[in-house]
């Protein structure tokens, strides 16, 4: 809010003195967080207790959860968080466990392309996430618009709100499918290597093509290199270089 607010001020300061400007820069406007709820919980050891499938979080009453915990140890923090409808815990544990000590392996380079390429001769397909679900997704869509047209102000929020369901829901099964893709794939490239070379993109720039910035979104490439520096550590290997 800070950097924004010195870059509104200076800004003005140009038009003012009649400098020559840039891009325009508005006024900070205030995030929306409407449907992003959740608070984290990580002040120390022992207060955040989990038994069988009931967590206690502080100041919270027991809260029941779908499954229990597959790994044991101090829990260090607790992040929950509610989305498309659902409220998800994730726990942080400190389990004592040492890292792997490095494997010998061959070097991998991996050329992120639509998705990646491994120099072994392995090729990571994009799953094509939102692609998957654009259809079901414009469908909600005109629903939502025609739910405007037709119904007034005051008698459509019943509608609305689970047409909105049903679009955050879809967009929530194309994360998982997108984050699933992303787990399996670069568990796979560190298994497979002692040491793994990234190539370096300019995604951003990328992004300013209007015939390829949907795809390039949809394969969530920064997000495929930022989970591709933790398996090697897991398995014994050496964190990617770029």
């Amino acid at each position: 809010m800070g950097q924004a607010s010195e870059a509104w001020e200076a800004y003005r300061r140009k038009v003012k003195s009649g400098q020559r400007l840039g891009s325009t820069v508005g006024f900070p406007r205030y995030e929306r967080r409407k449907h992003q709820q959740g608070f984290r919980a990580d002040n120390g050891p022992g207060t955040v207790k989990v038994d069988g499938k009931t967590v206690i979080l502080p100041k919270i009453e027991p809260v029941a959860l779908a499954e229990g915990l597959r790994f044991s140890g101090s829990i260090r923090q607790v992040t929950v968080n509610r989305t498309a409808g659902m409220w998800f815990a994730c726990f942080c544990l400190e389990d004592g466990q040492a890292l792997l000590p490095a494997k010998d392996g061959p070097t991998i380079g991996v050329g992120v392309g639509v998705m990646a390429v491994c120099s072994a001769g392995a090729v990571v397909e994009n799953p094509r996430a939102l692609a998957g679900t654009s259809k079901r997704l414009r469908k909600v869509d005109k629903a939502i618009s025609r739910s405007r047209k037709v119904h007034g102000r005051n008698n459509h929020s019943s509608r609305r709100e689970r047409l909105y369901a049903r679009r955050r829901r879809l967009h929530a099964r194309a994360v998982n499918v997108r984050n699933d893709h992303h787990h399996k794939a670069t568990t796979m490239i560190a298994k497979s290597a002692g040491r793994v070379v990234v190539e370096t993109l300019n995604v951003a720039g990328m992004m300013r093509n209007r015939r390829l910035a949907r795809a390039i979104a949809d394969a969530g490439m920064t997000g495929f290199l930022a989970r591709l520096e933790y398996p090697p550590r897991r398995t014994g290997g050496t964190a990617p270089s770029r």
